[in-house]
């Protein structure tokens, strides 16, 4: 990753998924370490892409098998927001998956729920992205 003095510059290093249902609810998870509800995040690994680190994370953390993944945006998180680091999140969208959804990390994850995206900012505490992705959905249902 290339470091510059303008974030939107960078690399993204971490990957947020929004998945949605048929019902385009999206789904969100309580995080066990950080205590906090949340998209589906995981870091991107050296030499690999958004959209391909967003396949992984959708199998390794939930089962699904991606058919179709696009990148709905980035987002720069400062540290000063939260006790965790700086980082450049890319936020992909994914659109066509198979397979069950599945906890497949239920010492890091509990309680997975697709809501309506006007629902999730009811939930306490949230994680940036899941405020931000949220946010934009409910802005885009309002156009």
């Amino acid at each position: 990753m290339v470091e510059t003095a303008d974030p939107r510059e960078r690399s993204p290093d971490t990957v947020a998924l929004l998945v949605t249902d048929d019902e385009e609810r999206l789904l969100v998870l309580w995080h066990a370490k950080y205590r906090f509800w949340t998209v589906p995040l995981g870091k991107i690994e050296i030499g690999e892409g958004d959209v391909h680190a967003a396949e992984r994370e959708a199998f390794e953390e939930l089962g699904i098998v991606s058919q179709h993944i696009e990148l709905f945006d980035m987002i720069h998180k400062p540290a000063n927001l939260d006790d965790y680091s700086d980082i450049m999140i890319a936020l992909c969208r994914v659109t066509k998956y198979y397979g069950q959804i599945t906890n497949l990390e239920p010492e890091k994850h509990c309680n997975l729920h697709f809501l309506n995206p006007s629902d999730i900012s009811n939930l306490h505490p949230l994680s940036y992205p899941t405020q931000i992705i949220a946010a934009r959905l409910c802005s885009d249902r309002n156009r």
